[in-house]
Order: C-alpha cells, then structure tokens, then sequence
C-alpha cells in the first residue's frame, strides 16, 4: 500500500509539474505571441509611414518640376518677346543708317548742270 501510496503522490507530482510547466509553457508563448504581434504591428505602421512619406515626396517632386517647367516657359516667353524688341530696334536703327547712307550716295552722284 505504501509503495502505491508514494507512486499515486509521485504520479500526482508529476501531473502537477507537467501542469506548471504547461502553464509555463503557455505563457511564455502568449507573451512571444504577443510581443511578435506588436513587432508586426510596429512594422507595419512603419511601412505605412514609408509609403506615405513616399507618396508625399512623389507629390512634392512633381510639383516643384511642374512649377519648374512653368517658370522656364515664362522665363523662355519673356527672353523671346524681349528678344524681338531687341531686333526690331535694330531693324530701325539699320534702316536709319540705310537711308543715311542712301542720301550721303546720292548726294556724292548728284551732278548740277551748269
């Protein structure tokens, strides 16, 4: 009887440390769990900054081009308008000195009769 007594105790023993442990285990594994699930999250979130910091420069870069482009059209508009003025007073002034020398000729051929 004894000796089934003991092995009952040892048997109950065991039964009570395969429980703990259990617990334990199951613990441990709901914390691993959950600290797995925060780092999932966390780099998730991470990931959602990255994209949107992404998308925002995407955003950004297209515009500062486009406003880029725009400056360069107006800058490109005033250099050819600007330009032209440049010619057509250089025109006119060429014309003038055309004519200048045109009279100062006719003047040199001009014979009076006498």
């Amino acid at each position: 009887m004894k000796s089934a007594t003991r092995i009952t105790r040892e048997a109950e023993q065991i039964v009570n440390n395969a429980s703990e442990q259990g617990a334990q285990i199951v613990e441990r594994a709901k914390t691993d769990a959950e600290r797995l699930l925060e780092e999932a999250r966390a780099e998730a979130a991470k990931l959602v900054d990255e994209n949107e910091i992404k998308h925002k420069a995407t955003i950004q870069a297209r515009d500062i081009v486009a406003s880029a482009e725009e400056s360069a059209r107006a800058t490109k508009a005033g250099a050819d308008e600007y330009s032209k003025e440049v010619l057509a007073d250089l025109e006119s002034f060429v014309s003038r000195v055309m004519s200048t020398i045109q009279r100062g000729r006719e003047k040199l051929d001009y014979k009076p009769e006498q």
